[in-house]
């Protein structure tokens, strides 16, 4: 060998290299991530929730795809379609989080939302769920922000008698 180091120095040296190369601080940053998309999911499911608050949520350039109605791309097109459910008391929702991908750049958050509408007389309320995709941007703060949603409907257990 061309240099001999001492067996501890070299024990040493593997130990420190294995050290950096350890995931720790990427555990600590998904976990922060995972928090934060949580965080968020609450927020959407709050309908009392101001249009404005609700979209600081997002960013500039989000786009929403929805079953059967025309793309809602940017936010002044977001800000049209909020206050059909902002307010609405009748409504409640539940967001679910059931898997999580974390980029440099993205986190996708696949989960789906459970809820129900009141109705207007006596009739039960109609239940529904879907299935969703949710893109959040990763800024240099590594705050998140809505970028992309996708959803659709998914079936339920029968909402009345009538099956």
């Amino acid at each position: 060998m061309c240099c001999k180091l001492p067996r501890w120095r070299l024990v040493r040296i593997v130990c420190v290299v294995a050290l950096f190369f350890m995931p720790g601080n990427e555990t600590l940053a998904s976990d922060d991530l995972r928090e934060q998309v949580l965080t968020i999911l609450a927020a959407l499911d709050d309908q009392t929730l101001p249009v404005a608050s609700q979209l600081a949520l997002y960013s500039d350039d989000i786009v929403l795809l929805a079953p059967d109605a025309p793309a809602v791309r940017g936010t002044e097109a977001l800000r049209a379609h909020l206050p059909a459910f902002a307010g609405n008391t009748g409504i409640k929702i539940r967001h679910e989080q059931r898997h999580l991908d974390i980029t440099d750049d993205v986190v996708i958050a696949e989960g789906g939302v459970i809820g129900e509408v009141a109705s207007q007389d006596d009739a039960p309320p109609y239940r529904f769920a879907t299935h969703n995709l949710i893109v959040f941007k990763r800024h240099s703060d590594d705050s998140l922000t809505i970028w992309k949603v996708i959803y659709n409907a998914a079936p339920l257990p029968a909402n009345s008698d009538d099956d």
